[in-house]
């Protein structure tokens, strides 16, 4: 099993989505990733993103793939 580490802030809404948005990729790739916050209540501005699954692609991967993506307008 693998595992995927981001440092964020969980009282900035942004950081909270933007880790919610990359589970969605990662469980793309890896059917059967979990993801779970580890906070410390000393630091409330501190906290990781943690996603831990199976053959993991690497976090460059995933916004290299990001970048190529081609978007298409759905009405």
């Amino acid at each position: 099993m693998s595992e995927l580490r981001v440092p964020m802030d969980p009282l900035n809404p942004g950081q909270f989505f933007a880790c919610c948005g990359l589970f969605e990729l990662m469980a793309k790739i890896a059917p059967g990733a979990c993801a779970h916050f580890v906070t410390d209540d000393a630091k409330l501005r501190q906290a990781e993103f943690v996603v831990e699954g199976n053959e993991l692609p690497g976090l460059g991967m995933i916004l290299g793939a990001l970048r190529e993506a081609k978007f298409k307008l759905i009405e």
